[in-house]
């Protein structure tokens, strides 16, 4: 059994990792935000998002109670997680009357969203996902 004292950092880590990364030693937060699925539902970037970046959002695959107001509020993240899916992109639904009023709401957000779920139709979500992590 591990007896050292829980540091910040490892008890940070263990939030975001998980206790058995924490006791085994996650190397920093960056390297467990690395392993995180940043894609958004929608088609947008979490890791790119200023509230995300800002550390005031977790992500919206993230727990509810950490996500920015706006994330809290998508009516589409819940219809997404129940159907399992990675990104609205992969839903045999798609595109459905909300993701339609996102994606059309003439926002540069909806319309970069529609244009990454296009790509992910394409090339798929794991490739789409890797070149947006890259960036």
């Amino acid at each position: 059994m591990n007896t050292k004292k829980m540091t910040r950092k490892t008890f940070t880590c263990a939030a975001l990792c998980g206790c058995a990364a924490a006791i085994a030693g996650c190397a920093t937060n960056e390297t467990a935000r690395a392993k995180e699925d940043l894609g958004a539902y929608c088609g947008l970037h979490c890791g790119s998002c200023p509230m995300y970046t800002g550390g005031k959002c977790t992500g919206c695959k993230g727990p509810t109670e950490t996500l920015s107001d706006h994330c809290k509020k998508c009516e589409m993240r819940p219809c997404a997680q129940a159907k399992g899916v990675k990104s609205f992109a992969e839903c045999k639904g798609f595109p459905c009357a909300k993701t339609e009023a996102f994606h059309n709401s003439g926002k540069p957000m909806g319309k970069a969203a529609a244009a990454n779920c296009k790509v992910i139709q394409e090339s798929g979500y794991e490739k789409w996902l890797a070149a947006q992590s890259a960036k």
